[in-house]
């Protein structure tokens, strides 16, 4: 009788302990990275000359070919606040 008790009371103890190890390496796991997908406008060296164009005919009093561009900027990258920007 004393021996089922240790018996049964050995188990209990075993699967606390077990189920103590699972949690504890569970939570250890590193989650997934998620990938960082921000594109970046003035990083492009395309995008960084069309922008210095439009900034020059900007403060050269062009001011119809810049605001042109400015809309081209806002147009086609509409999401980003780049265009919003050059416009201010």
């Amino acid at each position: 009788m004393v021996n089922q008790i240790f018996l049964c009371t050995r188990r209990k103890a075993l699967l606390v302990v077990a189920c103590a190890l699972f949690y504890f390496s569970a939570a250890g796991q590193p989650t997934a990275v998620k990938k960082d997908t921000t594109i970046i406008l003035i990083s492009d060296i395309t995008m960084q000359i069309e922008i210095s164009q439009a900034l020059n005919d900007l403060y050269n009093f062009k001011f119809a070919k810049a605001e042109q561009q400015f809309r081209w900027f806002k147009q086609k990258y509409k999401w980003h606040p780049l265009p919003y920007f050059c416009w201010a």
